[in-house]
């Protein structure tokens, strides 16, 4: 049979787990960055960094990979600089949303050009994104859920 042997069918296994295992290693690659940036690149003395370098090593991402991210998060190396932040707007009928934590590369951007698709760790933008009436990065709706 013309057309069939074993790469056609391996070759579309491996492009489905390069993709999953490309996600989880960007998402270990930002955790990585945003520790360096937050408490320094030595991780015996910044507990989020050694957390961060665990779960990395659990899903078997390369060394040289997790140390680039910490020179890409202390400064060391160019690039786009990844933020967490935090997201308060709006909803239907007044309701308030608040939501911490998000991963970005550039804050403004995010939902003007609708970057929010190609970063997962911020899974709650597109309802910020779609739903809300008025969405901003100001405190002022976190005092009402603290």
């Amino acid at each position: 049979m013309a057309g069939h042997n074993k790469w056609s069918k391996v070759k579309h296994i491996k492009a489905k787990v390069d993709a999953v295992k490309g996600r989880i290693f960007s998402k270990c690659a930002h955790e990585i960055a945003l520790a360096a940036r937050a408490g320094g690149a030595d991780p015996s003395a910044n507990a989020r960094l050694r957390t961060a370098i665990d779960n990395a090593k659990a899903v078997a991402r390369p060394r040289e990979n997790n140390e680039r991210a910490i020179k890409k998060g202390t400064g060391e190396l160019g690039g786009a600089a990844i933020q967490e932040v935090m997201y308060e707007g709006y909803g239907p009928s007044g309701t308030p949303l608040y939501s911490s934590g998000c991963i970005c590369p550039h804050i403004f951007r995010l939902f003007s050009e609708g970057k929010w698709q190609n970063y997962p760790p911020s899974e709650n933008i597109p309802y910020f994104g779609f739903f809300l009436v008025n969405c901003q990065l100001s405190r002022f709706i976190s005092p009402l859920f603290f």
